[in-house]
């Protein structure tokens, strides 16, 4: 995902995964923020400014699995497990 003052993308899509899936989220950021990850439990995580990779624990039941930024205070993504 890259961060860009306001704008990130992606951007309120829904990305298909499979349950017990290995996820790595891929983060180019002009400036620090903040990743929650609405799992049970739930995730927090922290980048900087640059590129970086966070590991995301798999998710562990079918549904979905809101990502959103507490820096911008949107949802940036979907995960549906499945």
């Amino acid at each position: 995902m890259t961060f860009s003052g306001d704008s990130v993308t992606p951007n309120g899509e829904l990305i298909e995964v499979a349950v017990g899936q290995r996820i790595e989220l891929d983060v180019t950021a002009d400036a620090p923020g903040e990743i929650h990850v609405h799992s049970s439990p739930e995730q927090e995580f922290e980048y900087d400014k640059g590129s970086s990779t966070i590991a995301v624990a798999p998710i562990t039941a079918p549904g979905r699995v809101e990502v959103e930024s507490h820096t911008l205070e949107k949802t940036l993504f979907t995960l549906q497990a499945q």
